[in-house]
């Protein structure tokens, strides 16, 4: 018997928006011109661990006021997360629903954030690696330790401790320099690794 492993491929395409047009969006999503966006796309369901991320925040924000946290998606939890973020006052929590364009969301992003308890292998993240977002993942979750060294390419963080998450988002956010670098090493994976032209390739070769 032969196994072949073949992982997700995505298009590799540069749709950054242009520094006029990500003023125009974040005005348009009431983020500040200045802020530094910490963003995630994800179905709204439990197995995501949105829920991490809402107890998190307001520990990032009293070491990083400037921090906003974007959430992207639809799912069963959708009105629930935004009754416990209107509840709490936590209007640095934007929750969005569904957002056609992925990519314009990952063009304001500094960093990309996915905390979930089950994934196969997360389109969302080849996404925000392939734009060049730093980001800050779970560990021992689907594939994602395959193709993520902890603090090369991206962050490795336990999804069912909140230890620790808090704290790499608010040292990123200090280190423009640290967070360049690991944003392009992600990028040079995704593009050695994920190109969709590669996976088609290997399909047929198989």
């Amino acid at each position: 018997v032969k196994i072949h492993q073949i992982r997700n491929g995505i298009p590799l395409v540069d749709a950054r928006l242009s520094s006029d047009q990500q003023e125009r969006l974040k005005s348009r999503l009431g983020i500040p011109h200045d802020a530094f966006v910490i963003s995630t796309l994800s179905r709204m369901s439990p197995e995501k661990n949105i829920d991490l991320i809402l107890r998190i925040a307001p520990v990032v924000r009293q070491q990083a006021p400037s921090a906003v946290f974007v959430i992207a998606g639809n799912g069963p939890l959708l009105e629930v997360l935004k009754k416990q973020v209107n509840e709490s006052q936590l209007d640095y929590i934007k929750l969005i629903g569904f957002y056609n364009n992925v990519r314009e969301l990952l063009s304001i992003s500094d960093l990309f954030l996915l905390p979930s308890f089950l994934e196969l292998h997360s389109i969302a993240l080849l996404e925000a690696m392939s734009m060049g977002v730093p980001l800050i993942t779970s560990k021992d979750v689907g594939c994602n330790n395959d193709f993520i060294s902890h603090k090369k390419n991206g962050f490795l963080l336990d999804p069912f401790k909140d230890e620790g998450w808090a704290y790499t988002i608010v040292e990123l956010l200090k280190d423009s320099t640290y967070r360049r670098d690991v944003g392009q090493a992600a990028k040079e994976t995704c593009e050695r690794e994920f190109d969709i032209a590669i996976t088609a390739a290997r399909f047929e070769k198989l």
